[in-house]
């Protein structure tokens, strides 16, 4: 692997092809296991391309559920945010399960966010520290 692959999303009819960078970022998922029961898991990533991620974790969750991804960076997004603070909300779905982990697809409309996204009522793990 050289760091950089490209790698073939389906979206709907189309297939897209996004450069995928692999780089290791702390994060945590909230997503549900069961159906009334959201939880965060504490993962890290293997890869990641603007369209998802691929985390390794052996706690993996459903195909298609919807989850929230905290991504922690290793730097501040601007002067005014420490780095100990330097994270991105986004929201997307499980695409792939094997073995190692997960792939996470985010939504289209996701965007870096510090505020926690519209799904925290659906997902529910607001009160859970994400």
């Amino acid at each position: 692997m050289t760091g950089m692959d490209i790698a073939p999303i389906q979206t709907g009819m189309r297939i897209r092809r996004e450069r995928r960078y692999d780089l290791r970022l702390r994060a945590e998922i909230c997503g549900r296991r069961a159906k009334d029961q959201a939880e965060i898991i504490h993962v890290d990533t293997k890869n990641i391309s603007s369209l998802g991620a691929y985390f390794l974790t052996e706690a993996l969750l459903p195909l298609h559920g919807e989850v929230e991804v905290k991504l922690y960076l290793p730097f501040a997004l601007d002067e005014r945010v420490a780095a100990e603070e330097g994270s991105i909300l986004l929201t997307g779905f499980v695409v792939r399960t094997d073995d190692a982990g997960m792939a996470i697809a985010f939504h289209e409309d996701a965007e870096f966010s510090n505020i926690f996204s519209s799904n925290a009522a659906i997902i529910s793990c607001e009160n859970k520290g994400l």
